[in-house]
Order: structure tokens, then sequence, then C-alpha cells
């Protein structure tokens, strides 16, 4: 016999975004019940120790939310929620070794000292970054970008009235240089008219390839050029790793009454006349067969292909709209990453290596010369879809976690975290387990690369290396479909109001109560929880919710109430 709870709202999936929406709702008095498959929260912000005193991250690694609202509206530092900063955040040096680019909103001196590597005019230059990163607007352009919701269905922005147009032209010097062709232009026309040497460009451009769109997708510029603003005006590491981050939102949501289930998958979501009405959990569950009702809504953390091909009949939906889902394209950029736990951190040489030496930056990149690394690099994992095999095709970049954070592993050791860019196992020319057999080659090309721009990436120096592949994270983790955190391909196709697709945009399903949360949703990946604050708005609206004082709404977003009585 099957047993039934009952709930306001179910939620699926514990990684960011379920538990982002889970603290949310619960702190808005709600009966809310989360369901995690594996047996602990956090998704792909999970930290593992394979070594007893050795904390290694197999994918997510730094926090990107110090600007957006959720730190403070859920009041995380009450929940253990520490930042280990990094003064400076990024460097990137050249293939000679002798230059090197350095960023960060912390860190005037250091990004100054760096740019003189290249000319007094370049430093003089980048003054004007810090300008932007520290102006109180530059806090209103990322939200505009990354914590506004879509608007709704029907609605049509002119250039005006887009959110980022608005916040750019607040934003002290691009408020001068803006015009609407840069709607037009890619991540690198973006750089080519702001930045004047090419490492910076590159290392512009790398973020964007990193963490969102692709750098020369036309009309995804002022989005990539969000992205790298986004890391430097706050992007470090939590104390004790980025699993920490997700123990904070899962203490946040117990402590505002939320049920957390682990080891629970959810077997299907329950339709009764094209209404969600809760979920069914999968024989493994602990409670076999338990069906757990929801008298408000369902909400789906988990990627949006199994959320509509797995986890509802066929019969509940359109078959176009089936086929829609199942074009969602995915190939943007996976991550090949290896750990690496060592004696002492890696001493690079030449004068741009002295000052990587000096002013230790969260992560470094190598070689960032020019464009043509980052074409090489874009042509083999998105045109010819396959993992760099040769130098010439191969930017390496490494995050110095341990630097900051002294909890990961004990004293006399750092913790290295590298990583490579390769194509989703689903696109890879030679199948979904390419790159995991060529784990040992793209390893060795990453010390080869050490070995060549440092003094000190000895065997001797190497205690132990620790591989996670894109096709490793899918078998982990149901929401990372194509093993990606970005979800889906970030160009104009899937950006913003066709994300993931136009009807979607506002987190709202054909399925009545059934609502999206997951990074597939608008702003897309990273640990940054714009995802739960945008549908915040929603379901406000949705569910009539009284959130209180602590909540304040984007100043950008349009209400449906307001569009159906003819306000906008």
């Amino acid at each position: 016999m099957k047993t039934k709870e009952k709930y306001d709202v179910v939620i699926i999936g514990g990684g960011p975004n379920g538990l982002g929406i889970t603290a949310y709702l619960a702190k808005c008095g709600l009966k809310v019940c989360l369901c995690e498959a594996r047996l602990e929260v956090g998704g792909a912000c999970e930290g593992i120790e394979p070594i007893p005193g050795f904390k290694i991250h197999p994918h997510a690694v730094i926090n990107y939310a110090a600007a957006g609202p959720g730190l403070e509206q859920l009041e995380l530092h009450k929940y253990g929620m520490r930042m280990a900063w990094a003064k400076v955040f990024g460097a990137a040096v050249t293939k000679d070794q002798q230059r090197c680019a350095v960023g960060g909103r912390w860190c005037p001196q250091e990004t100054r000292e760096g740019m003189l590597t290249f000319s007094e005019e370049a430093a003089a230059t980048t003054g004007a970054i810090y300008e932007i990163m520290n102006a109180p607007e530059c806090k209103e352009f990322l939200r505009s970008i990354f914590w506004t919701p879509p608007p709704p269905e029907g609605v049509t922005l002119e250039p005006k009235d887009l959110p980022w147009v608005k916040a750019i032209k607040k934003l002290p010097m691009l408020d001068q240089v803006y015009d609407d062709s840069w709607l037009d232009m890619s991540t690198m026309d973006l750089c080519d008219l702001l930045l004047q040497e090419d490492a910076q460009k590159v290392g512009f451009c790398l973020s964007s390839l990193d963490n969102g769109p692709d750098p020369f997708s036309k009309g995804m510029g002022i989005f990539g050029l969000a992205d790298t603003l986004l890391m430097m005006y706050a992007g470090s590491s939590p104390l004790g790793g980025m699993h920490s981050y997700m123990h904070a939102l899962m203490r946040c949501a117990l402590a505002h009454g939320a049920t957390i289930l682990t080891n629970s998958k959810v077997e299907e979501i329950i339709v009764e006349y094209g209404e969600a009405k809760g979920v069914e959990l999968a024989d493994e569950a602990p409670c076999r067969d338990k069906v757990i009702l929801a008298d408000k809504a369902v909400i789906s953390a988990t990627h949006v292909k199994p959320t509509f091909l797995e986890l509802i009949a066929p019969k509940h939906l359109d078959k176009g709209f089936i086929q829609r889902v199942k074009d969602i394209n995915l190939n943007g950029g996976s991550l090949f990453v290896f750990n690496l736990i060592v004696k002492e951190s890696p001493k690079f040489k030449g004068k741009g290596g002295e000052l990587v030496n000096k002013c230790t930056p969260l992560l470094t990149a190598f070689p960032v010369d020019g464009r043509e690394e980052l074409l090489n690099l874009r042509r083999a994992i998105c045109v010819e879809r396959r993992h760099p095999i040769k130098r010439e095709e191969a930017i390496l970049r490494c995050v110095y976690l341990s630097h900051a954070d002294r909890t990961l592993c004990p004293p006399g050791y750092q913790i290295l975290y590298n990583f490579f860019s390769v194509p989703p196992p689903e696109y890879h020319r030679d199948g979904p387990e390419a790159v995991n057999k060529a784990s040992d080659e793209l390893v060795a090309l990453g010390l080869e690369m050490y070995r060549d721009y440092c003094t000190n990436m000895t065997d001797d120096n190497i205690v132990a290396t620790f591989v996670n592949t894109p096709y490793d994270s899918s078998f982990r983790n149901m929401g990372l479909v194509g093993g990606n955190f970005q979800a889906i391909r970030a160009g104009e196709d899937e950006w913003w109001v066709n994300r993931p697709l136009p009807e979607l945009s506002r987190y709202r399903t054909p399925i009545d109560k059934l609502y999206l949360c997951n990074q597939t949703s608008h702003p897309g990946g990273l640990a940054l929880m714009g995802v739960p604050y945008c549908l915040m708005h929603i379901l406000i609206e949705d569910l009539d919710l009284k959130p209180g004082n602590w909540w304040y709404p984007s100043p950008y977003y349009i209400s449906e109430r307001e569009v159906k009585a003819a306000v906008v």
C-alpha cells in the first residue's frame, strides 16, 4: 500500500538551485519537501575526501553569488556560510612567460604591475575596469542580467528598455561609449572595443567560454562581459569548499521548517488532468512506493530533458513539445578536471611568472598571447567536437584552492584544481567515453605544460592526481546532462526569453503547477542562486505568497498582473 504525505510544494533535486528555492519558500512559511536522489545534497557543488584530510572538488569550485540578493535575503552567514576571499582573482601568462595580465576587484596595484609588463598605456587603460567594478552601479548591472527574470510572453522590449541596457547607461565610462550596436556584438568584439592587450582579451573571453556564452557568438557580448565582471567582482571559494555553501543553504531551509529527503530518487511526477499533483519515489527509496503530494506546486530542479523525457508520462505532453525538448542543444564546453595534491605550489618562470608567484591569484591561465590559441581551442571542442590533443589548442586553467582556504589540506601541501575545455560526452566525435579513455593523455598534456612554465612541477612534488570527466559527472548527477553545469548552449537561441524554450522562459511549464528551477533556465549555470531568485518572482504572483520585508524583487521585473491590467 502506498503511503502519502502532503506538502505545499515538492522540489525535485538538491543542488544549489533546488536547495535555494527550498530555503526561499520555507522562509515564506510554506511546508516544503525536497527529494534528492543521491545520499547527500549539493549537486555539482560537491566536495570529496579521497585521502583523509584532503578535500577536493570534482566540479564546481568558485562561488559567483556575491553580487546577488540570495546571500543577504537568506542570511546564509547565520548558517555557517563563510568566504575564503582571494585578493587577486585571476592571472593570465603569455607563452614567453614575460608578461602577465592580472584581474580582480580588490587588486588595482597588482593589476597595474601586471599590465606594465605590456606597456604603460595598457596599465593606464586597465584602471578604468576598477572604476567600473567599484562603482555601486556595477552590482546593478550584474543583477540586471543574472538576477532579473525574463519578461512575460508577448512583451517585447525595445533596446532602451532591456534591463542591462538601462544598467549599462548608469555605469561610469561605459555609459559614454555604449550604443545599440553592442547588442549584436560577440564578447571578442566588445573586448576589441574596450581592451588593448590580446592577453587581457583572451582572459575575458576564456571566462565567457568557461561560464556562459561562446566568446565569438554574435549578440552575446554583453553577457560574456558580465560573466567576467561577475567573477572579478567577488569570485572566490567558500571556507571549507563549495559544499559548505550547500550546507549553509540546507541549514537555512531546515531552520525554516523544510523537509529534505536524501537517497530518494523521484521516479515520476504525478499529473492528473493537466496538473502536477506530486511525485512518486523510486522503488529503491527508503520508503518503498512513497507518494508525496503537493497542494500548490511541484518544482523540478533537475535538467529540462529528464524532467520532460523521463519524469512525466508522454501522454501528458504534446508530441511537438517533446521533440523540441529533445532538440535542445548541449553543444557548449564541458570541463575535464584533474585535481593535484602537491607539496608546494607551482613556481612560474620569467618576469610574468614572478608576478603570479608574488600575488598568488585564485586562478591562473596559460598561454594567453592572442586569439589564435582561443580559436584553436574553440575549433577543437565546438567545431571538430573533440578534446585537445596538442599544445596549440590547449589553454590550462589552474585554481589555487588551498592558498586562501587552509582547511582543505594539511600543512605542507597544496591542492590545485586544473581543467581543460572538452565537448559534452554526447557530442564528442569519438563517442561519449572518448575523454575518459584519453584521461591519461590529457593529464600528461597538463603536466607537460606545467613543466614548461614552472620550475618545480616535477614527479617529486606531485603527491596524487584525481580526475573527473564530464561523463563521470553525468553518472553521479542527473542534473548534469552533458556533464556540464551550463546544461545547454548559451547562445541567442537559448538565452533570456528563449531559455530553455520560449514557453518555459518564465519557469512555468505546459503542466499546470509544475515549475522549473535548474541551470537550464535563465540565467543558467554557476552557483549564484540566480534561478531560485528569479523563480521567486513568478511564485509570489502565482501562489500569492507574502514573503515579508526581507524580500525585494528585481527593479526590472515585469509583473504579469500589471501586463494583464494594461499597466505595462
